[in-house]
């Protein structure tokens, strides 16, 4: 089954593990937000890195996780 991600974001938002889900929240703003606290990046350098098979740099993930904000995507 191939759902629109309207539909997915809809059948999520009840879920209390999905609050990224919930009406009113901007997945884009949230992208944005980890990007510029560097919210993740103590975890991805002390344990994320130390389980890839293919060990890439944070500088490089961010800027991954940049282009998917700046699609548009969720707009």
């Amino acid at each position: 089954m191939n759902l629109h991600h309207d539909e997915v974001r809809k059948q999520r938002s009840t879920l209390a593990v999905c609050p990224s889900a919930k009406e009113n929240v901007c997945v884009t703003d949230i992208l944005y937000e980890i990007i510029e606290k560097e919210t993740y990046k103590k975890d991805y350098e002390e344990i994320t890195l130390g389980l890839l098979f293919v060990p890439e740099t944070y500088d490089t993930v961010i800027q991954s996780i940049k282009k998917i904000a700046d699609s548009g995507i969720w707009n």
